[in-house]
């Protein structure tokens, strides 16, 4: 009797496109791979910017912590002296107190975006992180006067999910291959089996013997065509909606990125507008304050217009802050869009 060896059943079809398909599949995995690691390069830069953000905020609030409380001495002087009303002093200082409850929000704002990007860094949360300190400044990565098509081209040609997308198209226009070669290529089996053949019994003396090596070797070709070739055709129409769901994807995607870029330069745009009004406005806040603050130490001024000269001066330094910030973010992003990992180029100043 012989025993089996070795069997092993090739649908041709796959051999033939097999090696095609799991080159495709890992195009695609790749790409997905780098993608989510270019969003998660974008989420710790922005959130470091977050931080940096605060920081600058403080540092803002701590002086206008000292304007105020300057305002604040001087009225109670008066007040004390009898030059001035109690209720300017006592004003002077619920500004201050104000501003202080202002620096304690921002502080937590500040030790949120340190644990956030401390978590991203798989770092200890509960240890603060202390970015370097230093003047914040607009990043220089694009001009905003570069032009919106050089960038969704160069976009389109680096994006890791146009190349994932555009791999999955290959795979589906593979797999309908397949399903058209499917019913001209056989399946083909290949066995080999070793033992012995005779006639006789194990059991009881017989009359045969003769028992002897025995070595197989088979080998079979099969074609199949399912349903009277129907079902083969219905195979083909399903491989064809695939190649077209493939298609959509990869479009959408496309479509997306262009998004992406356009929205991103016209915040640059925005931002950097914003900036320079932000400046403005803080060189006015500026010498309006010192001029205030000059007239009331020589009791001149009133208390009211220099605490709203105070007021203005330090929503306007929060103000720069915050337009620096959103147009660094907005950096970023249009780094990220075009298929620029962050932290891969090197910020210049504006």
């Amino acid at each position: 009797m012989a025993i089996p060896g070795v069997r092993a059943v090739y649908p041709f079809a796959d051999v033939v496109l097999g090696r095609q398909l799991v080159r495709q599949r890992i195009a695609a995995v790749r790409g997905d791979s780098a993608a989510v690691q270019n969003l998660t390069l974008l989420d710790v830069a922005t959130t470091y910017l977050g931080l940096l953000e605060a920081d600058a905020a403080l540092e803002a609030l701590r002086r206008g912590e000292t304007d105020f409380a300057e305002i604040a001495r001087v009225t109670a002087q008066y007040a004390k002296a009898g030059q001035g009303r109690d209720a300017d002093a006592r004003r002077a200082e619920a500004n201050l107190e104000l501003l202080r409850q202002k620096w304690e929000e921002v502080r937590g704002e500040r030790g949120a975006a340190s644990a956030r990007l401390a978590g991203m860094l798989s770092l200890d949360p509960t240890q603060g992180l202390i970015p370097p300190g230093g003047r914040l400044y607009p990043f220089g990565f694009f001009d905003s006067a570069t032009d919106l098509d050089s960038l969704v081209a160069q976009a389109l040609r680096n994006r890791p999910e146009v190349n994932a997308r555009a791999a999955e198209v290959a795979e589906s226009n593979i797999r309908l291959r397949q399903e058209h070669l499917r019913p001209w290529l056989p399946t083909v089996g290949f066995g080999f089996s070793v033992g012995s053949f005779g006639g006789g019994s194990d059991l009881t003396g017989t009359g045969y013997g003769g028992f002897g090596t025995r070595t197989d070797f088979d080998a079979v070709a099969v074609w199949n065509v399912q349903n009277l070739g129907f079902g083969n055709r219905a195979l083909q129409h399903r491989g064809r909606a695939r190649v077209g769901q493939a298609v959509a994807r990869l479009d959408s995607t496309k479509n997306r990125i262009r998004d992406e870029v356009a929205d991103s330069l016209a915040q640059i745009r925005s931002e950097l507008s914003r900036i320079e009004t932000a400046r403005k406005q803080l060189a006015t806040a500026q010498e309006g304050f010192a001029e205030e603050l000059v007239r009331i130490k020589q009791g001149e001024g009133r208390p009211l217009e220099v605490l709203d000269s105070t007021r203005q001066l330090t929503e306007s330094r929060l103000e720069m802050i915050r337009a620096i910030t959103g147009h660094n973010v907005a950096q970023f992003r249009l780094l990220a869009a075009v298929g620029t990992p962050p932290g891969t180029a090197a910020p210049s100043a504006r």
